[in-house]
């Protein structure tokens, strides 16, 4: 792999961790903006808002990303890597899917943590602060992923 396409991978991968924290602190404020404390379980509960969070982060992360490199190979703007590595499946749909599906479940289970360590509510600001810093963490590595994988695939 070239610096140039390390670079490639690295700004999409900032790219989509920003645009993710972001979206994250807006759904957290639409959420739960009038709460003082968010609880961990029911149905406005962090657990069942860990499920569209993930689920829609990782979708975004894998679809803009892949779309955007491939549209980029096929122009000339970014050239392919030669990998050996085995690479999602090739339909961008389905690939989406399957990674969102994938970002739910962690995010899901890692939120479920709470509840064996015994948190029953956390502050808003403290939820605020958590949905930021994991949107950040899951969109840029799905992106950085789902990116090595489009350049890989071509």
């Amino acid at each position: 792999m070239t610096e140039r396409q390390r670079r490639y991978i690295a700004t999409e991968a900032m790219i989509g961790a920003t645009i993710s924290a972001v979206l994250s602190v807006v759904f957290v404020l639409l959420m739960f903006g009038r709460l003082s404390h968010v609880p961990v379980v029911g149905p406005a509960g962090l657990i069942m808002d860990a499920l569209p969070q993930g689920f829609a982060i990782a979708l975004m992360a894998t679809l803009v990303p892949t779309w955007l490199t491939r549209r980029r190979l096929a122009r000339g703007a970014i050239l392919p890597t030669t990998s050996a590595h085995t690479t999602p499946p090739a339909h961008l749909l389905v690939r989406g899917i399957g990674m969102a599906a994938l970002g739910a479940a962690l995010t899901v289970g890692l939120t479920a943590l709470m509840l064996v360590v015994g948190v029953d509510d956390l502050e808003l600001a403290t939820v605020l602060i958590g949905k930021t810093i994991w949107g950040f963490i899951l969109g840029g590595t799905v992106a950085a992923l789902m990116t090595r994988a489009a350049l890989a695939r071509h």
